[in-house]
């Protein structure tokens, strides 16, 4: 759940969209509650697509390689930490495989890898990381040459030059929209998704309508925007956390709502507050993405893949989980802490309370967690797409 776009969340009008862009970003730094440090999940997410990601490529390269001096990838919502650079780094690497088998006499192109994110984004932490980056190159596969730059701004417009790019990848970002949709407000002031800070089994249809609505809205000016962007025969590869006729992949999001309204109830949170919360948050089905897609025309539909992926994937790779502890309960330890990375600063900017209040809060909500994985199967349903410019 890498970084979105800027996005108005339910908080006073007064505090403007500048303020609400500054706590869109995952925690920074590299503290036991950063992003860089609880980040696992995502970086399978982004293995697991690796198979699309090298299909693309391939044409990519087919097509681009021996046009011109230089490939430009951008990788859009990067976040910080290692994630930021190891999407990147696999996509460096597909290429490297590509010029070691490229005729000696030919030229290789350099690559410009282009890090975009929120202006709140920790870039620092990225550009920290940028000397293991280039240790980790393929050199000896024909190329030298990588030029990496940061792209700060919102997906949701422009961000580079017309016909600028090659490759655009963007993983667990887009499912972040713009801001929370008009309508969540009834015609008597009470709030409509109340008790909700996402779509939930609980949530009426005037709610699912209107974060349906918001994502159409915003996916179509990410695709008029990239449009512009993209070379003609470039592709994007783009990851979103999905849904298949089910709200299960709210699940995590509706228990750390359930758990601010036990919080509210014993006067730990403000309650008044949390019924007009509501996360900018849609995840979209396979079917609302190619509609958008297709009623647009601007990029061909190359491929759509849906994945499972279970809750605590990565958690094996993850440090400082007790193993003394049942599986169950070191994954919802695992899945509130990578939770608490993405969500905090929101939760914070709400004003729903200080560090001891968080830690309250994830405390309950992995116990929760654990008791959910010990139920039954948990996953989320990622949908991977590969567009052309047409």
């Amino acid at each position: 759940m890498p970084s979105r776009a800027s996005s108005k969340m339910g908080m006073e009008e007064a505090e403007g969209d500048r303020k609400v862009e500054q706590v869109l970003c995952m925690n920074g730094g590299d503290g036991e509650t950063s992003y860089s440090k609880n980040s696992n999940l995502q970086r399978n997410v982004m293995a697991s697509v690796r198979h699309v990601v090298e299909e693309s490529m391939t044409e990519v390269w087919k097509t681009f390689s021996s046009k011109g001096d230089l490939i430009s990838i951008a990788d859009l919502g990067c976040a910080t930490g290692p994630n930021a650079l190891f999407a990147m780094l696999e996509i460096v690497k597909i290429i490297g495989k590509f010029c070691e088998k490229t005729e000696n006499h030919q030229k290789k192109p350099s690559i410009f890898a282009l890090l975009n994110d929120l202006l709140s984004n920790d870039f620092n932490n990225i550009f920290r990381s940028l000397g293991n980056f280039y240790d980790a190159l393929p050199r000896n596969r024909g190329f030298d040459q990588c030029f990496v730059a940061a792209v700060p701004g919102s997906f949701y417009g422009r961000l580079f030059p017309s016909k600028s790019l090659n490759f655009v990848h963007s993983s667990y970002s887009l499912m972040w929209l713009s801001q929370v949709p008009d309508g969540l407000v009834g015609e008597n002031g009470e709030a409509l998704n109340k008790g909700n800070i996402c779509i939930c089994e609980a949530s009426s249809l005037a709610v699912r309508k209107a974060f349906g609505e918001q994502f159409k809205r915003d996916f179509n000016v990410f695709l008029k925007s990239r449009s512009e962007e993209v070379i003609l025969g470039g592709s994007m590869v783009l990851t979103f956390l999905g849904n298949v006729g089910r709200i299960a992949p709210f699940k995590v999001y509706e228990v750390i709502g359930q758990t601010l309204a036990q919080m509210a109830n014993e006067g730990l949170v403000n309650k008044s507050k949390l019924d007009i919360f509501n996360l900018p948050l849609h995840t979209p089905s396979a079917d609302q993405i190619s509609e958008v897609i297709l009623d647009q025309n601007l990029f061909n539909l190359r491929k759509i893949e849906v994945i499972k992926t279970p809750w605590d994937a990565g958690m094996d790779e993850e440090e400082g989980i007790g193993e003394i502890k049942t599986r169950n309960a070191r994954g919802g330890e695992f899945v509130a802490k990578y939770l608490r990375a993405v969500v905090e600063p929101l939760l914070v900017a709400a004003e729903f309370g200080d560090r001891a209040v968080m830690d309250e809060l994830f405390g309950r909500a992995a116990l929760k967690f654990g008791e959910l994985m010990g139920a039954g199967d948990c996953h989320y349903l990622s949908i991977v797409v590969w567009l052309t410019r047409v």
